[in-house]
């Protein structure tokens, strides 16, 4: 259990640290959206929705390519160092476990990056104008 919540929490703040690189790189943008009177949902439209599809897709491509790699491991591994077979399996219900974790874990950082998105000020984009 205690790994389970390790591996939730290092995903977390991998998602939380790259959204957080997104909204600073775009920071101009945003106060320029904001000065031009984008709605905090608009904006969240343009800069929240495309990381959200990109995370759900990730998550949804990675967990079977990940399994499949560590039964190949797994087979390997057995060949090597035992004799004998024991089955590599997964109870189904974990791969739609391990789905739930990742969108909930992302809708938390979701939802910071909206914070950050309203603390970005107007007058950036006139200060950095060159």
């Amino acid at each position: 259990m205690a790994g389970q919540l390790f591996v939730v929490l290092i995903f977390a703040v991998l998602v939380y640290l790259l959204s957080k690189i997104i909204i600073e790189k775009n920071a101009q943008s945003i106060s320029m959206a904001k000065i031009l009177g984008y709605s905090k949902g608009e904006i969240a439209r343009l800069y929240v929705m495309p990381t959200s599809i990109v995370v759900v897709l990730c998550v949804l491509i990675n967990i079977p390519l990940s399994v499949r790699i560590i039964g190949i491991i797994w087979k390997a591994m057995l060949s090597q160092m035992m004799t004998g077979y024991l089955p590599y399996w997964i109870d189904p219900r974990i791969y739609v476990e391990m789905f739930v974790a990742g969108v909930i874990c992302y809708g938390v950082v979701a939802a910071l990056e909206l914070k950050r998105i309203g603390k970005v000020p107007m007058d950036m984009a006139l200060k950095n104008v060159e």
